[in-house]
């Protein structure tokens, strides 16, 4: 009975002792990315396309001819461009219109949107552009608008505010959303401007409206490097 419960209690050791390994790796790899975010000024950090830029950015077709604007972009699960929402006006009538970032393989410059479709393309096709997203019951995920994003609250999981959004970094190589740019309200970086790292596991809904939420451990993390 003595050995089966020196057992146990080592079995147990072991597995809480993992766990705390892993805590830490990931404690130590949410630092990392931290550090590495805001290491230049975030910004002023080039690397990265803005979403406030984005959402000014116009929508071409494939004769670089422009047919509308950037009303809103969604983000898939995977935190990446899944459809850009435009309002459409060169096509003989204005329409909001949902154009598939993978399937029409569209092209990213500076200041627009390409899309690989002429104009009698874009007609043909109108009926899929007009439908938009499947309906939230239709699916697992439903994806985020990023212009919901924009100055949506910051808030630790005890519901601490620890800032709001006031612009999102995007890797345009792949359209992945990289990190939030935070404006501070708390602590000595006060009024500073940080870059956390993006997931969309993070961001929640209130009544329809958008909430950053970051996990208790991470925040701990934020509010360490907002004291130092």
């Amino acid at each position: 009975m003595f050995r089966f419960l020196t057992l146990t209690l080592m079995s147990c050791f072991a597995m809480v002792s993992l766990a705390h390994a892993q805590d830490v790796a990931s404690n130590q790899a949410y630092v990392s990315q931290l550090l590495k975010l805001n290491r230049v000024d975030p910004e002023k950090n080039i690397s990265y396309s803005k979403g406030l830029d984005v959402l000014d950015r116009r929508v071409l077709d494939s004769t670089h001819y422009a047919i509308g604007d950037v009303k809103d972009v969604l983000i898939s699960q995977d935190g990446k461009v899944e459809k850009i929402v435009a309002d459409v006006d060169s096509l003989g009538f204005r329409q909001e219109m949902y154009f598939d970032y993978d399937t029409l393989n569209v092209s990213v410059a500076a200041d627009s949107y390409a899309l690989m479709l002429d104009r009698d393309q874009l007609r043909d096709n109108m009926p899929a552009f007009l439908e938009g997203i499947e309906p939230a019951a239709g699916r697992d995920f439903e994806p985020i608008s990023l212009k919901s994003l924009m100055g949506c609250d910051v808030k630790a999981e005890d519901g601490a505010l620890i800032g709001r959004v006031s612009n999102v970094q995007i890797n345009d190589k792949n359209q992945e959303i990289k990190a939030l740019l935070v404006n501070v309200m708390t602590g000595r970086k006060r009024g500073k401007h940080i870059a956390i790292p993006f997931s969309t596991d993070i961001v929640n809904r209130d009544h329809g409206v958008a909430v950053v939420e970051v996990p208790a451990a991470e925040a701990a993390l934020i509010r360490q490097y907002l004291i130092n």
